[in-house]
């Protein structure tokens, strides 16, 4: 076998093995690296094959038919409720700890802030939390009673 040294010259590389299977492997290993990363003919199909493994997975994310499409959207909706959920509980625990000069101060900061309860009710009542997801849109949130 014959490799190229740093200076671009070719040298022999003479290797002897214990046995003909560690021999047979290391040439499986030496050809199998030549021809899938070396070799300009097969590197692209095996480039080719992975982009498209890749944008499989990736468009299988967006599928709620796929299971990794299914544990995609639960986590999502996770996400939401649990961001939502902690959003209540310090709301909660700041009304709890505020005396009444400080809570009049908390309501003017809240609303200077836009609202964010508004931000965490449904879009349709207004009342209620948002605990529904319409798909395939995804962009739009209500409670159980507006939902259809």
């Amino acid at each position: 076998m014959t490799y190229v040294t740093g200076e671009g010259n070719e040298a022999p590389l003479h290797v002897k093995m214990a046995t003909s299977g560690q021999a047979k492997a290391l040439y499986r290993a030496v050809t199998e690296k030549h021809a899938f990363y070396c070799c300009e003919t097969v590197r692209s199909d095996v480039t080719e094959q992975f982009i498209r493994d890749l944008k499989g997975t990736i468009a299988s994310i967006f599928k709620d038919s796929s299971t990794l499409g299914r544990r995609y959207v639960f986590d999502i909706v996770r996400t939401c409720r649990e961001v939502h959920d902690r959003a209540r509980r310090a709301q909660h625990h700041r009304a709890r700890h505020n005396s009444g000069t400080e809570r009049k101060e908390s309501v003017a900061r809240s609303r200077s802030l836009g609202g964010a309860g508004e931000a965490l009710a449904c879009r349709v009542c207004m009342d209620a939390g948002m605990d529904t997801l319409f798909l395939p849109c995804r962009h739009v949130v209500c409670c159980h009673e507006c939902a259809p």
